[in-house]
């Protein structure tokens, strides 16, 4: 109920005129989507438009709020320039507990059949007109289901410039459209969703490895199979040579957690911030 009533704190976001001559000033407001009254979270930094935008996807049973506040990616796009963008997928209690279709998970949403990828279309293109985004460096990152959305996004969108998902396996069957960026992050002792992937089991159907989450869109994207081998604090990310960039990153002693914002100094490695560095084009160090 606390994270209901500080999320009606925030101000909505206001319509205006011509948000790229004179945008909304900078901070946190909300945008309450007409079609199902679902909120998203909206960070605006202090620059002129048209920006970046990177749309934050939460996990199964969390919220636009918790990842807003786990990843602090407003704290890096206030710094970086970017517009910070975090929809609430659909709730099952008390709109906290919050699922995306992102294919075979999870419910209720992928139960239901909602058409999630359409939904997030419709907030990109919406925010793009709004606060003055720029809709050639339009990106999407996620965690869990929230990262299986970003890269059922990255099959099946035609809005995005580059994906990112953390713990998260594609979960849908084909991947067609454009190749866009993408990078891939997984701890190696999550339980959760395992490194190696896991086959059905009961009412949980199952999902790709991370390798071949990988093998996906390293086919996808024209790329080599040799990479690069980089030591980035204590991750150790694989570099490949594509047509379009592929990247993985994993960390030895890491679980089901976000690797970055509150928990960066214990996991060693800032995945908000390189995600950030993979979305702008930089290379890795």
């Amino acid at each position: 109920m606390l994270i209901l009533a500080l999320s009606a704190c925030i101000t909505e976001l206001p319509e205006l005129d011509d948000p790229c001559a004179a945008p909304p000033s900078p901070g946190l407001y909300r945008l309450t989507m007409e079609d199902d009254g679902r909120s998203v979270l909206v960070d605006l930094p202090d620059t002129a438009g048209p920006r970046p935008m990177v749309v934050m996807l939460h996990g199964f049973r969390s919220s636009a709020t918790k990842m807003k506040d786990v990843t602090r990616y407003g704290v890096i796009g206030a710094d970086e320039g970017f517009v910070s963008v975090f929809p609430n997928g659909t709730g099952v209690a008390l709109g906290v507990n919050r699922s995306w279709n992102a294919g075979d998970c999870c419910p209720p949403s992928s139960e239901k059949g909602y058409d999630d990828v359409a939904y997030l279309d419709k907030v990109i293109t919406t925010l793009e007109d709004r606060v003055c985004a720029d809709p050639t460096r339009t990106y999407v990152s996620g965690f869990s289901n929230g990262g299986m959305m970003a890269l059922r996004m990255a099959c099946e969108s035609t809005e995005l410039d580059g994906v990112v998902a953390a713990s998260s396996p594609l979960v849908v069957d084909a991947c067609n459209g454009p190749a866009i960026p993408t990078m891939l992050f997984h701890g190696l002792q999550d339980d959760i969703i395992l490194f190696d992937g896991a086959p059905a089991s009961g009412s949980v159907p199952a999902y790709r490895s991370s390798d071949e989450t990988l093998d996906v869109f390293l086919e996808k994207n024209g790329c080599d199979r040799t990479p690069a081998l980089i030591e980035v604090g204590s991750a150790t990310c694989e570099e490949y040579t594509c047509d379009v960039p592929v990247r993985r990153c994993t960390l030895p002693e890491w679980g089901h957690i976000w690797p970055g914002g509150v928990h960066t100094q214990r996991a060693g490695f800032n995945l908000t911030r390189e995600s950030w560095s993979f979305f702008d084009g930089q290379p890795l160090e």
